[in-house]
């Protein structure tokens, strides 16, 4: 490797190292207002009542309650929020079927992750992915639409991509893809399926886009949900954990520092954060810990729960609690301390960055070298189908729909975020961004597979100058 080159990694590993090697393979949707959601089932006779505790989107925080809508009697409680969506409560109240159009990561508790998930009697009972319902790979969202399909950036102007609308049939499953009757769901797929999941059961089937039950379809209770808007609860300010710094100082003997100080990076940070969730007297219980730098855990804790917090503002009374993300900053009391654990570190991740930066694996996992290893390397990791699934978009813009997924992949394993060889190679082509870096992949993966190598070659050829 040339001296030129090992300068560039060295440049490149001092600005992006410090960033950090992980980044979370979704986006989290924060909303303003958020929404306590009723639905009834066909014959009346119960409810659920489904209530958020967070504003996050995509977060199954909350509490879904069923009731006995004769007796005003509670039956059971589901220990997640499902008010995105589409919930369906089946005529004996035992059964919730809970529909999302997208899936947003892989921990189920935590976020809404299933296309459908069923629950019966309050506990778990079914989950069906996208991929399952639509028997589709590469499929990223689970209802038909001839709307909307695509928002993209392109010289900064927004495009937005339709489905062609073919007839009113298209227009009202696009406004309306879900059905529940009979005790059965019927969900049009965006892949122009009918899938048919039957509740005594759980067990689902598919049958014909074109299928004449539609019209009986019509005359099906809508579900239509019942919605309780109400304001979220500002997050708390970055600085305003800091407030609160005191209590963790005496438990820790460290010294919280302030927004400059975690800023100029003189000292060794040692972070704690996650999220709290905090009940209208301040009281607060830890919904999630991360202890980065493994500082005395118990310790911790108690210096959390022992601390009256900011009470939320707003949420209605039937909610009770509030999600609160929290995080806190720390280094040695001893400034030089600090400093020289500082200096010891940033020699540490300059050495691990080197070494993954001209790695051919990097946890187990090959790191291609160039766009062509690329593209053979994705001729192997992925399925036939997968691949002429993205062949078969109508062009190459198209796989932006891989975004969230295929893409989501590259970007994580193939150290598009925390450094590799590949994100070298791009980097002395002039890209930047592993968002950018995995759809030029994409891109140039569908013209290799039409057999247009012109431009990826053209793209590769720009670095080779450059000795």
């Amino acid at each position: 490797m040339s001296l030129k080159i090992n300068k560039l990694i060295l440049i490149i590993s001092l600005l992006i190292v410090t960033v950090g090697l992980h980044k979370p393979a979704y986006s989290q949707w924060e909303l303003f207002n958020r929404n306590i959601v009723t639905v009834h089932s066909p014959n009346g006779n119960y409810l659920a009542k489904s209530m958020p505790y967070s504003r996050i989107q995509q977060s199954r925080w909350g509490r879904t309650e069923v009731y006995d809508v004769r007796t005003s009697t509670l039956l059971y409680t589901i220990p997640e929020c499902l008010t995105e969506g589409v919930l369906y409560l089946s005529n004996d109240g035992m059964t919730i079927a809970h529909i999302l159009d997208m899936e947003y990561g892989r921990d189920t508790t935590k976020y809404a992750t299933d296309a459908v998930s069923l629950f019966q009697n309050g506990k778990v009972w079914k989950r069906y992915k996208i991929s399952q319902l639509t028997d589709c790979d590469t499929c990223d969202n689970l209802l038909f639409s001839c709307n909307i399909v695509d928002i993209r950036n392109e010289n900064g102007k927004t495009i937005k991509y339709y489905h062609p609308i073919e007839n009113p049939r298209d227009t009202m499953l696009s406004n309306r893809p879900t059905y529940f009757m009979d005790d059965t769901i019927f969900i049009f797929t965006s892949n122009r399926k009918l899938v048919k999941i039957y509740l005594p059961t759980g067990a689902y089937s598919t049958d014909s886009f074109e299928s004449p039950v539609l019209i009986k379809l019509q005359s099906a209770i809508s579900g239509e949900r019942q919605k309780k808007d109400f304001d979220c609860p500002e997050m708390f300010a970055s600085n305003s954990f800091e407030h609160k710094g005191e209590a963790l100082e005496k438990y820790l003997d460290m010294k919280a520092t302030g927004f400059w100080e975690r800023n100029d990076k003189k000292y060794k940070s040692y972070r704690i954060s996650g999220w709290l969730c905090i009940d209208t007297a301040g009281r607060a219980s830890i919904v999630e810990l991360v202890n980065r730098d493994s500082l005395p855990e118990k310790k911790v804790r108690d210096a959390i729960e022992n601390t009256t917090w900011v009470a939320p503002k707003d949420i209605p009374c039937e909610i009770g609690c509030w999600n609160q993300k929290f995080y806190a900053d720390f280094r040695k009391s001893n400034k030089l301390v600090a400093m020289k654990e500082r200096k010891i570190e940033l020699k540490k991740e300059r050495e691990e960055y080197l070494q993954r930066a001209v790695a051919d694996r990097i946890n187990g996992v090959y790191i291609p070298k160039n766009l062509e290893d690329c593209f053979h390397t994705l001729d192997t990791l992925l399925p036939k189908k997968s691949i002429l699934t993205i062949k078969n978009f109508n062009n190459r813009d198209e796989t932006i729909k891989l975004h969230h997924g295929l893409g989501t992949w590259l970007r994580n394993n193939w150290g598009l975020w925390g450094g590799s060889r590949l994100q070298i190679y791009f980097f002395k082509r002039g890209i930047k961004h592993p968002d950018d870096m995995s759809a030029a992949i994409l891109e140039y993966y569908y013209d290799y597979l039409h057999g247009q190598n012109d431009a990826w070659r053209e793209f590769d050829a720009k670095g080779k100058k450059e000795k």
